[in-house]
């Protein structure tokens, strides 16, 4: 085998590792790619749900906060035969209604991101999926108080008869009403801080 013949060898067996060479890099550049860009949906993604569990927080503590204003039922459209004192327990009803609307707001965005989190994280996204869990199971405590609580008032006031179990409506009300202490407040605080230890690693 002539010298012309080894290099012509030679020369092809350099192509050919040429191209192994530029296919790995371009599976690794792909991968690297494909990485990069899963991190920066991830840092999107976690990021929302910081941001969406914070503003709920907020909006449970408005939600619950004792004082409100005459203001807040001015839009509530008032039947003919309403008494004054029926009026004002169905204003009072209206304004904590509207009072959870961006709660229910914020609750339906979180389960989206909920969703998307678990499409990136799989089985990692357990503790992210238990708090959005604990806001939810939150706020049907504080609906089903605010709706049981007035349906009885009102029921209360147009039968001119008080209710006959005033202990349960003092559940209720330490339901409905919030302090930085009590159960509730304890549970939504529970579930910001669990997204937030959970997150906060794809946000650095």
């Amino acid at each position: 085998m002539n010298i012309e013949q080894w290099l012509s060898i030679i020369s092809d067996s350099f192509l050919g590792l040429s191209a192994i060479v530029v296919a790995v890099v371009a599976i690794i550049g792909l991968y690297a790619w494909r990485r990069e860009l899963k991190g920066r949906v991830l840092f999107d993604v976690a990021r929302n749900i910081i941001r969406l569990s914070i503003e709920l927080k907020d909006n449970f503590e408005w939600a619950r906060f004792p004082v409100g204003s005459s203001d807040e039922s001015t839009n509530r459209q008032k039947a003919a035969n309403e008494s004054e004192s029926e009026s004002q327990m169905r204003d009072l009803w209206h304004a904590r209604w509207n009072r959870l609307k961006p709660v229910v707001a914020n609750l339906q965005a979180l389960q989206e991101m909920d969703w998307e989190i678990q499409a990136l994280l799989g089985e990692k996204s357990k503790q992210i999926s238990s708090a959005i869990k604990m806001y939810r199971e939150c706020y049907a405590d504080l609906n089903t108080a605010i709706s049981e609580y007035f349906s009885i008032q009102v029921e209360a006031v147009v039968n001119k008869s008080p209710y006959h179990r005033p202990e349960y409506l003092r559940e209720l009300e330490h339901i409905i009403y919030g302090r930085s202490n009590d159960e509730l407040s304890k549970k939504v605080n529970a579930a910001q801080e669990q997204l937030a230890t959970s997150l906060t690693p794809f946000v650095k």
